[in-house]
């Protein structure tokens, strides 16, 4: 990433996995000057706990913004030039995602990268992390993935099923590189409708019993009402 002569770097989108000590992808940054890096996490549920995690990522230099509630800042940053958004695409995304085939079976995955490669006009690459020895790794940036054709942006569904056909190369080079505990290819959850009110049945006495449905509870303006005039 060099731009010209008094030029600020264009902007690149790198999709990025678990690969090797995936926390180091935060500090590439710190040898590119010119460049300001970004990327999105989940927040954990224990606030003393996240707020420990982040305060440790945020001395690589690198903005973190947290995908449920940062949108909108995340927007923001992107504007400027010489951005370099790093975005984890190897994780199910669930009913969110596209279904794409990843090592012979479908499987959901986030379409982020692709999406916001297209949104902003940037060139967009994969960058997996490979130990190479004793408390030792290499970064390495794939080649750039198409997003236009002939003139015209390319589906989304393409652009993700090319990001995840590098990682599964990336999976076959060094399958114990890859770090992944659960599920890759779990199934879509079915889209649940909401629950109907139970009809309520009374029991009458039988023909002719006069038995009635107990009336509905006072409203609480009502039972204040009896309360101050009884």
């Amino acid at each position: 990433m060099h731009g010209g002569p008094g030029l600020n770097p264009p902007s690149v989108v790198v999709a990025i996995g678990h690969f090797g000590n995936f926390e180091l992808y935060a500090r590439f940054v710190q040898y590119m000057p010119n460049i300001r890096g970004a990327t999105t996490y989940r927040g954990l549920r224990q606030p003393s706990l996240n707020l420990l995690m982040q305060g440790m990522r945020e001395k690589s230099g690198c903005n973190f913004f947290e995908r449920r509630t940062d949108a909108a800042a995340l927007r923001a940053w992107m504007k400027p030039h010489g951005c370099l958004l790093g975005l984890l695409a190897d994780q199910h995304a669930g009913v969110g995602g596209v279904r794409i085939p990843f090592f012979g079976h479908e499987c959901s995955a986030t379409a982020s990268p692709a999406v916001f490669a297209l949104r902003y006009d940037c060139p967009l690459r994969t960058a997996i992390c490979y130990r190479v020895g004793v408390a030792k790794w290499q970064i390495e940036l794939g080649e750039e993935i198409p997003t236009r054709e002939n003139g015209k942006p390319r589906e989304v569904v393409a652009i993700t099923r090319d990001v995840n056909a590098a990682f599964e190369v990336a999976v076959r080079r060094d399958p114990a590189n890859w770090f992944w505990v659960h599920n890759r290819w779990k199934p879509d959850k079915p889209k649940t409708l909401p629950s109907r009110p139970r009809a309520q049945v009374w029991m009458t006495g039988g023909p002719g019993s006069g038995a009635r449905p107990p009336p509905p509870p006072a409203s609480r303006f009502q039972e204040s009402h009896s309360t101050h005039h009884g």
